[in-house]
């Protein structure tokens, strides 16, 4: 067999092959931003989870205070100790 013929006949699997190729690593890079997008909104949700908690404690604390002062305010000045 000569090149050409050589070259002929596997010229579309070559050509088919650096298509699969090129195409894989294009698909790679857009897995890749979208990994880098999760990651992005994992430390989001993390931020916001983190606010919310330091808000529910102060909402606890805010609560607990108020109860206490209900209390103090519905005790019976004999019942003190």
């Amino acid at each position: 067999m000569t090149w050409q013929q050589i070259t002929a006949a596997y010229m579309p699997a070559l050509v088919i092959m650096v298509t699969v190729y090129i195409a894989a690593v294009s698909n790679n890079k857009r897995i890749d931003d979208v990994n880098k997008r999760i990651d992005e909104l994992r430390a989001d949700f993390k931020e916001e989870i983190r606010d919310l908690r330091a808000e529910m404690k102060d909402l606890r604390a805010e609560m607990k205070d108020g109860f206490r002062k209900l209390e103090e305010r519905f005790e019976h000045p004999i019942a003190r100790p």
